[in-house]
């Protein structure tokens, strides 16, 4: 429809299809172009909406301070229609973006904001995915039994509204908790029932994240083979789809096992391509900087010093 005429819904659900389907360099083309045309037409709302999703696109993508900018761009203009819900979903994406960066009062404040908003018109979907984010808020500061709280509670919401994506973010973000505990078991229980709903779903980022997980479980167990195998089943899932950052992570996460292997050459090879996809992207993320610390401490290293890695 876009195609054979240039009208912003379409743009719009195009750019969303594409981005739901984890298409990124075509998606940010799309919403780019339906961008231009909602800002030419001065249709500010279409505009908003485009910025909103970019901001996501950018916020998966590790690129922090563009999608910041992309969703404080958007914010006003829905401040200004009265739409609260919309500011309340912006708002709790803020507040991922500092919570990368560790910036946890505003992160408070933004989701102390979009909670009020929620209750208010008793928005179940946004109060589910809130709840994760706090988990998620809670489990990095090791309060896990709070952690575990706000997780039964967001997928309580979830089963409630038959929402299977949502019931799939929860077990990851279960699964987390469980790992940062080192009740191992226990996170490959809940990254498996994740995979499951992916595959459901037949949502391949999400299955590549899920085998992520499960890799890293097998990794801190010291099975490295079988965590390279999930690794490399990740690596062709997030290539086949053109997520060049889910290519960079998994990356790191090979050459870290390479490394603890003593495969120092070849954990320089597979973390030298992680880096240079990183700088490709300009992505500002945890795995950057385990690829800059993983490549110091290999090339400090001699071959004859073997196991250079460190933790996935």
């Amino acid at each position: 429809a876009a195609r054979k005429w240039a009208n912003l819904p379409a743009f719009l659900n195009w750019g969303n299809a594409l981005l739901n389907i984890s298409d990124y360099q075509q998606a940010e083309e799309v919403l780019g172009r339906g961008l231009q045309l909602a800002e030419r037409a001065t249709q500010l709302d279409f505009a908003a909406a485009m910025q909103v999703n970019l901001g996501v696109l950018n916020l998966r993508q590790g690129k922090l301070e563009e999608a910041r900018d992309c969703l404080e761009a958007a914010l006003p203009v829905f401040c200004s229609k009265g739409d609260e819900r919309a500011q309340a979903g912006i708002l709790v994406d803020i507040g991922h973006i500092h919570a990368r960066w560790g910036n946890w009062e505003q992160v408070r404040q933004d989701y102390a904001t979009a909670e009020r908003i929620f209750r208010r018109y008793d928005h179940l979907l946004g109060q589910a995915n809130l709840l994760a984010s706090l988990g998620h808020m809670h489990a990095t500061h090791d309060r896990f039994d709070q952690a575990q709280e706000s997780h039964r509670q967001a997928l309580k919401l979830h089963e409630q509204l038959d929402n299977p994506l949502g019931r799939a973010g929860v077990h990851t973000h279960i699964g987390n908790g469980y790992f940062r505990e080192n009740r191992l078991q226990s996170a490959l229980l809940s990254y498996e029932e994740a995979m499951d709903l992916h595959r459901e779903l037949k949502d391949p980022l999400g299955e590549a994240t899920a085998l992520v997980n499960m890799g890293n479980v097998q990794f801190r167990e010291g099975r490295f083979d079988d965590a390279l195998q999930l690794y490399d089943r990740a690596l062709d899932t997030h290539k086949r789809i053109g997520n060049p950052l889910g290519q960079a992570n998994v990356l790191t996460n090979i050459g870290s096992v390479l490394s603890r292997q003593g495969q120092r050459q070849e954990a320089l090879e597979v973390l030298e391509q992680a880096r240079a996809i990183y700088r490709q992207v300009g992505a500002v993320t945890r795995g950057q900087d385990a690829v800059e610390k993983l490549i110091a401490r290999l090339r400090r290293s001699s071959p004859e010093d073997g196991d250079g890695g460190g933790d996935a």
